[in-house]
């Protein structure tokens, strides 16, 4: 084999594999951090809210790019979820989240859920152990 037909095949070895990359979607952000996301949209909205409407079901949304969420633009892991003043409030209606819902996200540092009432947290011993800033 010439250098010629040398540097053809290695080019082609090199488009193959970023095309193999591109199609199985290692830009988007993790599936077990979306899923949370959608828990944790369902949790903000129940009974019956219409919050983060860009926070879509869809497989094929990078949930890095919906509102109100920050990613490491390296890992892709969710850094940062600014969720103050999300719920339709109601006088009496007090949110009780599930700290489990928080879980997957492992390299969450800022968490806003202020302005949302909030009437209990309960902290999970495994929760978020990087979190370096909460407003609740």
């Amino acid at each position: 084999m010439n250098y010629f037909q040398h540097l053809l095949m290695s080019s082609l070895w090199v488009a193959v594999i970023m095309l193999a990359v591109l199609e199985n979607g290692c830009n988007g952000c993790l599936e077990k951090e979306r899923i949370a996301l959608l828990q944790l949209k369902h949790s903000i909205n129940f009974p019956d809210g219409t919050s983060l409407p860009s926070w879509d079901e869809d497989d094929s949304m990078d949930c890095c790019h919906w509102k109100r969420v920050e990613c490491n633009s390296t890992t892709r892991r969710v850094i940062k979820l600014e969720l103050g003043d999300t719920r339709d409030l109601r006088p009496w209606d007090y949110w009780h989240l599930n700290a489990s819902i928080l879980l997957p996200f492992e390299s969450l540092r800022s968490l806003n859920l202020s302005r949302n009432q909030l009437g209990s947290f309960i902290k999970n011993e495994g929760m978020a152990s990087d979190l370096i800033y909460m407003m609740k």
